[in-house]
């Protein structure tokens, strides 16, 4: 199940107009059954994760393959790792370091310590 504060932040984001999508270094095989199970799957609008054509992250071909369908000029990746970290980077897009649940603050990075701080960066983003 989602962290508490995550189905909030979700809609908050989808009310906003935002185009939210997951990029997750779990198989795209298994990511839209895992997204229905938690009942998260309708705030998504893309859902990409590893596959032959879509290597891990740090790679940023899963944040390129989200920029690819969405319609919007900025993003944002909120992410729990360095992994995430130097994705976006590497994509050139802005980072949120989130440091609930598996993720923890780091040095030299906007971070986030709950759900409600993430939407507050993200409504003035």
């Amino acid at each position: 199940l989602p962290y508490p504060g995550i189905l909030d932040l979700l809609k908050k984001c989808k009310n906003a107009g935002f185009f939210v999508a997951l990029a997750s270094n779990a198989p795209q095989a298994s990511l839209a059954s895992i997204a229905e199970f938690t009942g998260l799957s309708e705030y998504f609008d893309f859902i990409v994760g590893e596959s032959e054509r879509v290597p891990h992250k740090p790679d940023p071909a899963m944040i390129l393959e989200v920029l690819k369908n969405s319609k919007f000029k900025k993003a944002i990746f909120l992410g729990d790792s360095k992994k995430d970290e130097f994705a976006a980077k590497r994509a050139n897009i802005q980072y949120l370091q989130v440091s609930w649940g598996m993720g923890e603050f780091r040095e030299g990075v906007k971070n986030a310590k709950t759900p409600e701080q993430a939407w507050e960066f993200i409504d003035k983003f």
